[in-house]
């Protein structure tokens, strides 16, 4: 007995397009849910600001979404082929027409209803590599800005060193003039203290931070990549613990600077040396000039200076008195 057209209908429906519409439903169902995931996803990350390497994740995972997307579409299509192919013979429409138009319709609804969601996918697709492009330029000024901002750093740290090294080396001298009792070279020292550095900030303890201010303000490091932003936060630190021992530093100079201000060269006491050498008190005003002498030319001008007083002086016993008494 022959097949009829409602048969042969029939028979390509129930095999053919129904199970390949049921698939592509199915495969349709499951890649729009994660194709709306990845849009909610570059959606947020846009809006967000998110760094260029996460967006770029993002829309990575927005593009293999839309692929999956399309892949369902074709499955769908391959039933609407299916579905023209069993019924293109069927001139009479022996076949189920009703069933069939729902069944077209249907399809047709889905795959008209992924046409929305692949055109803001793609509209999310090209805005994200946009900014993607922006971001990355913008990356690379900061990252030519950044480095300039660490080579000031690093040459303010040098400055800061060397002005510290000098200005002790300066109080090292002034305490040796004082210890050799030379007053000409301790008023030189005193008049002629080391250069501050030429940035005054330095030693308050502001400039690292007045530079990462007016970096932050001209760049939003949180659009940036990851290594990026944990370079800058990572040379931050140090700056601002650069900045503290600025601080200390310009605390240590002012304390220098006074100390040095104040030290003198105290008069070596004349009348307890004319006392400890048996000389009149009378003496003294000459003997104090005598006692400023070195150690080499004290002992002649002592014993002259006895033979004014008719004191017998020797020399050298004089001068080992003074030295026991602490006059010396």
């Amino acid at each position: 007995m022959a097949e009829t057209d409602q048969q042969r209908v029939q028979k390509v429906l129930d095999t053919q397009v129904k199970p390949l519409a049921a698939r592509g439903a199915g495969e349709m169902h499951a890649a729009l849910g994660k194709l709306r995931s990845s849009i909610h996803k570059v959606e947020h990350g846009i809006k967000q600001r998110v760094d260029a390497e996460m967006l770029s994740t993002y829309r990575r995972e927005l593009t293999i979404d839309m692929r999956g997307v399309v892949d369902a579409a074709v499955t769908l299509r391959k039933a609407l082929n299916a579905l023209a192919d069993a019924t293109k013979d069927d001139e009479d429409f022996a076949a189920d027409e009703a069933g069939i138009e729902k069944m077209k319709s249907g399809i047709l609804a889905v795959l008209d209803g992924s046409k929305v969601d692949l055109r803001k996918a793609k509209e999310l697709e090209d805005r994200a590599a946009e900014q993607i492009d922006k971001v990355g330029s913008s990356e690379v000024e900061a990252k030519k800005m950044w480095a300039g901002v660490v080579a000031v750093w690093e040459k303010n740290d040098h400055v800061v060193a060397k002005a510290l090294k000098d200005l002790r080396q300066w109080k090292k001298d002034a305490g040796e003039a004082v210890a050799a009792r030379d007053a000409s070279r301790l008023k030189q020292l005193q008049a002629n203290p080391p250069a501050i550095p030429p940035d005054e900030k330095l030693l308050k303890g502001t400039l690292n931070n007045d530079m990462m201010v007016r970096f932050t303000h001209d760049f939003h490091l949180d659009g940036f990549s990851r290594a990026f932003r944990d370079e800058v936060l990572a040379d931050a630190a140090r700056m601002k613990q650069a900045d503290k021992d600025g601080q200390k530093s310009g605390q240590e100079w002012k304390d220098i600077l006074a100390t040095v201000a104040k030290l003198s060269i105290v008069p070596r006491d004349a009348k307890k040396a004319a006392a400890v050498l048996g000389l009149p008190a009378g003496a003294s005003a000459k003997l104090q000039p005598v006692l400023e002498l070195d150690a080499g030319a004290m002992p002649k001008a002592l014993e002259s200076l006895g033979k004014q007083f008719k004191v017998d002086l020797d020399g050298k016993d004089a001068l080992a008195k003074l030295r026991k008494n602490g006059v010396l």
